[in-house]
């Protein structure tokens, strides 16, 4: 009875023990393709990169071909230039003693035209100042028959003028045919805008008409004309 429970034991531990053991070999067995896809994995991505440095160093390859290409055809152009050099100096200097020569031209005419202004306006300030000289001849001569006639007015018609602190007076007689003593007056003084101004006037009825007067006087600065003006008007006076 002893010996058979013996065996029964030995029995279930032999049967424990290869279920352990397969236990442990399924386990191995998915460690190892578990390991065996990694290593595949891995192998497909060294082949990737070492196909993709590959063609980065075909690439860089064909570049350095061609700066080599390029830099050979660059030294054949430098030398074909440096040939070529003296002829190109020789135009460009052409060249430029064309352009300098053209520019004299372009100042000559210039100067030229500037002289022909000058000559011009030198002619225009003569003409002008002929013809300030001769207005200025016309003006003394006009001044001097103004002042002719201005002393015959006082003398044969009694004009009078007077000075006052504030104005000057002009008295006039002779005037009216039928009263040649009787005397009209005006009074003109300056204001602080240099015009003239009527202060005073005998009679004043006549105000209106010399008031046109006085716009022009302040305009023309004749003071004569203006003095036979109002004598023309104190004369319609008097015979109205």
């Amino acid at each position: 009875m002893i010996h058979s429970n013996s065996t029964t034991n030995k029995s279930k531990e032999y049967e424990k023990l290869m279920l352990d053991l397969e236990v442990y070999s399924n386990k191995m067995k998915t460690a190892l393709k578990h390991v065996e896809n990694t290593i595949q994995t891995e192998e497909s991505l060294l082949h990737t990169m070492n196909k993709n440095y590959q063609s980065r160093l075909e690439e860089l390859d064909e570049k350095k071909k061609k700066l080599q290409d390029t830099i050979a055809q660059q030294k054949r152009n430098i030398a074909e230039v440096e040939q070529k050099l003296p002829h190109t100096k020789d135009i460009a200097l052409a060249n430029r003693v064309i352009k300098e020569q053209e520019e004299t031209n372009k100042l000559m005419k210039t100067r030229q035209a500037l002289l022909t202004k000058r000559n011009e306006l030198n002619q225009k300030i003569l003409e002008k100042q002929q013809e300030e000289a001769n207005k200025v001849s016309i003006e003394k001569r006009n001044r001097l028959l103004n002042e002719l006639e201005l002393n015959a007015y006082r003398h044969a018609l009694q004009l009078e003028i007077i000075n006052r602190y504030d104005a000057i007076k002009f008295e006039f007689k002779c005037v009216d045919k039928k009263a040649p003593e009787k005397t009209y007056s005006l009074a003109l003084t300056i204001n602080e805008s240099n015009s003239y101004t009527v202060i005073e006037c005998h009679p004043d009825s006549v105000l209106p008409e010399i008031s046109k007067l006085l716009i022009a006087l302040n305009e023309d600065r004749e003071l004569f004309v203006f003095i036979k003006g109002v004598r023309r008007i104190f004369q319609d006076s008097a015979r109205s």
